[in-house]
């Protein structure tokens, strides 16, 4: 009993917090608090303030990213012009944190901490955005020389994919330090932003974007009110 006519009762589970068999217990407790104690009656404690986080977290998620992702290809699209090139970075940013994410609970194990999807999905963004401005500068610089879209990716990727790597490599070698912190959630962000920017540098970058790109040819150019640029091939340019 408590002061004010109050109660308060604990209750512990005999499972892990991230055990189905615990939420199931935590909902029971919840709809028996308040059929009993009625709409003054309260759940609290470590599992229940996850829960109620996570389901905030979760709610609020496709929010979260369509903001981020909206305004990133309003930007590409104002910067370079074009209408295909903002939507391919947008789908290959979010196919990069899928497969990070997928990487964390892989190799930790579900659940993983609510906020860190949003924490590795922002961090992630960010780099990707900086690796996709620096690629497609150079490749839209080639193109407006000679008008060959394949020939422009060719250039752009040779001119970059040194650079891109590398700075990629630096970083890693940064967050994979963190891989070893006594703490389970910083060894998780540093798996997850190492994982994350060597799937991105190498794969995504150096890889699917110019492939794609190659792929599409001058539909990656098109854009409303755009002039046109003459097609014409430079001597000994790679088709």
């Amino acid at each position: 009993a408590l002061p004010g006519g109050g109660w308060l009762l604990t209750v512990v589970p005999r499972t892990a917090p991230g055990d189905p068999a615990t939420t199931e217990l935590l909902t029971w407790t919840r709809t028996m608090a308040t059929t009993i104690g009625g709409p003054d009656a309260h759940v609290g404690g470590l599992v229940a303030t996850q829960a109620d986080f996570s389901a905030a977290i979760t709610a609020r998620l496709p929010v979260f990213l369509a903001s981020v992702v909206g305004i990133s290809v309003l930007l590409l699209a104002w910067v370079f012009r074009s209408v295909l090139i903002p939507l391919t970075a947008a789908v290959m940013n979010l196919l990069t944190a899928a497969a990070t994410t997928g990487a964390v609970v892989h190799t930790f194990g579900a659940p993983i901490e609510p906020y860190l999807p949003v924490f590795l999905f922002a961090g992630l963004f960010g780099l990707s955005m900086d690796y996709e401005v620096f690629l497609i500068a150079r490749i839209q610089e080639a193109w407006r020389r000679h008008g060959d879209t394949r020939a422009a990716v060719v250039d752009g990727v040779a001119a970059t994919g040194r650079t891109i790597t590398a700075a990629a490599l630096i970083m890693a070698l940064v967050f994979v330090s963190f891989a070893f912190v006594d703490a389970r959630v910083v060894r998780e962000a540093g798996v997850g932003l190492t994982v994350a920017v060597l799937l991105d540098a190498v794969v995504v970058r150096c890889v699917l974007v110019p492939a794609v790109m190659a792929r599409f040819g001058a539909a990656n150019w098109w854009f409303p009110r755009r002039r046109r640029v003459a097609t014409r091939e430079l001597a000994g340019s790679v088709r």
